[in-house]
């Protein structure tokens, strides 16, 4: 534990004195604060910087860290690779996941009309 030391004038009241420097201190402290948080953003920031999961039948087939790839780009990549599945209403088969600044989950719609399988 850090102490610190308060040199005290004589000719003025002590409690004034003491009141002051609490006040210097829970500044400084707070101003530590905020520069603290300023740099945990900034790094978290960095870290989530754009990154897109692509997913087919739940399975993890692409990670696409590229800001320049379009959506419709993906969707074309996942045609030529994987063709137009059949599927029903309940079944996600592409899901395009961004993980930027709060993750969120989107399915990518890659053209072709929902059909029922059999």
């Amino acid at each position: 534990m850090k102490q610190e030391i308060l040199m005290l004038n004589l000719f003025e009241p002590i409690e004034e004195q003491i009141k002051k420097f609490e006040e210097k201190k829970s500044k400084s402290r707070e101003e530590n604060e905020k520069e603290t948080k300023k740099e945990i953003k900034i790094n978290t920031e960095e870290e989530t910087a754009d990154v897109r999961i692509v997913k087919v039948y739940g399975n993890e087939v692409m990670v696409i860290r590229d800001r320049n790839i379009k959506n419709e780009e993906i969707r074309r990549m996942l045609v030529e690779q994987y063709g137009y599945p059949e599927f029903t209403k309940e079944e996600t088969v592409f899901k395009l996941i961004y993980t930027n600044k709060e993750k969120t989950e989107a399915i990518l719609n890659v053209g072709f009309n929902f059909q029922k399988k059999g």
